[in-house]
């Protein structure tokens, strides 16, 4: 459906393709009955049934992914809801996803619809953690039903440091099966809670390898994460040329805006970085160093990155043994916001709880 709708960016070009596909699967049906129908050994009536099902099926799927084509965006509309919005902020509702994070939350409000926003860092600097964290807050504090794709870690990780989270039982104790028999059936308790009730659905790259797979499941949830936009594939081939390699991740930054507007949610979407901010003085990261950065600067609309002075203090001085509690502390470079502008904004997560904490810690709690 996203190769469709995606290329053909026309309701009439789409409509053309569509008849085009309707009627390939017309004749692969009709062709699987032709021996039946030589032979007289078939019965019309489920023939025709099936057929009109068959066009009923790709209306159906015509209508799904044209209804944004369709929409009204005439300034009467932009009116009305700019109208039902104010009405809900003066109602004490909000209409942007908060982040988690207090000093963005209380300058910017957060997480915005139809925005693309990029979290880029180098490994082990906490894109991951702090995503993870963002997500479960949306979904625990806030109450949004929202997905977290990881295409790094296997669900049962993600799951684990989230019930470490929420339960107060160390993640080391459940990774490591070391829980007394009490915990442990809590955190069976919590495998059923993420299986039937939980807001926050996680999906690992055995669920997802492609950018389809991610696409197919973003409507009906109210934010998006996916970490991280470097490892999504177009498709499932293996062999793929290393020189097509920005050209796809210019395609799946591109896809993952127009997912975002299309189905009017935040996408959250983790990056990875070159290796020249290892061989820089103070190890600061700018735009330029977004690996296969092409499209991902362009059609981002925030650019975050964080960094953990911990992780640098430590690589560098080995003889340094620096606090856990410490090790959360974020000096965070927001070095594109398309509505808010560049900063930096200080904040600490506790890496057991995933709670953020406004500015730095700087004497033991």
């Amino acid at each position: 459906i996203i190769d469709i709708s995606m290329k053909w960016l026309s309701e009439t070009n789409l409509q053309k393709t569509i008849f085009v596909h309707k009627q390939y699967v017309l004749m692969d049906y009709w062709n699987a009955k032709a021996k039946d129908i030589l032979y007289n050994e078939w019965d019309c009536r489920s023939v025709l049934d099936v057929t009109t099902n068959i066009i009923d099926g790709h209306n159906i799927l015509f209508d799904k992914i044209t209804k944004n084509f369709t929409k009204d965006t005439s300034v009467i509309s932009i009116k009305e809801r700019a109208t039902k919005e104010r009405e809900l902020i003066l109602s004490g509702e909000k209409i942007w996803l908060p982040t988690g994070i207090p000093p963005i939350d209380n300058k910017w409000k957060g997480w915005w619809d139809t925005e693309l926003s990029i979290i880029a860092a180098r490994p082990s600097m906490g894109k991951t953690a702090l995503m993870l964290a963002s997500a479960i807050h949306a979904s625990f504090n806030e109450q949004k039903v929202g997905a977290f794709f990881s295409l790094e870690m296997d669900k049962k990780r993600l799951l684990d440091h989230v019930i470490a989270a929420k339960s107060g039982i160390p993640y080391e104790k459940i990774k490591n099966y070391s829980t007394t028999s009490e915990e442990f059936e809590i955190v069976m308790q919590w495998y059923d809670y993420f299986e039937n009730d939980s807001l926050l659905k996680i999906y690992d790259f055995h669920e997802i390898r492609t950018l389809q797979d991610i696409v197919d499941r973003v409507p009906n949830m109210q934010y998006a994460f996916v970490d991280y936009i470097q490892l999504v594939k177009i498709n499932d081939k293996i062999n793929k040329q290393a020189s097509n390699r920005e050209q796809d991740v210019s395609e799946i930054a591109r896809t993952l805006k127009l997912t975002a507007g299309i189905n009017q949610i935040p996408i959250i979407a983790g990056a990875q970085l070159n290796r020249n901010v290892d061989n820089r003085p103070g190890h600061r990261p700018v735009l330029s160093d977004l690996r296969e950065s092409g499209a991902i600067e362009q059609d981002a609309d925030n650019v975050l990155f964080p960094f953990r002075p911990a992780y640098y203090e430590e690589a560098l001085n080995p003889d340094i043994r620096i606090p856990f509690w410490q090790k959360g502390n974020f000096d965070l470079r927001i070095a594109k916001g398309r509505d808010v502008g560049t900063d930096n904004v200080k904040f600490n997560l506790d890496l057991l709880t995933y709670k953020f904490t406004d500015g730095h810690l700087l004497t033991a709690p």
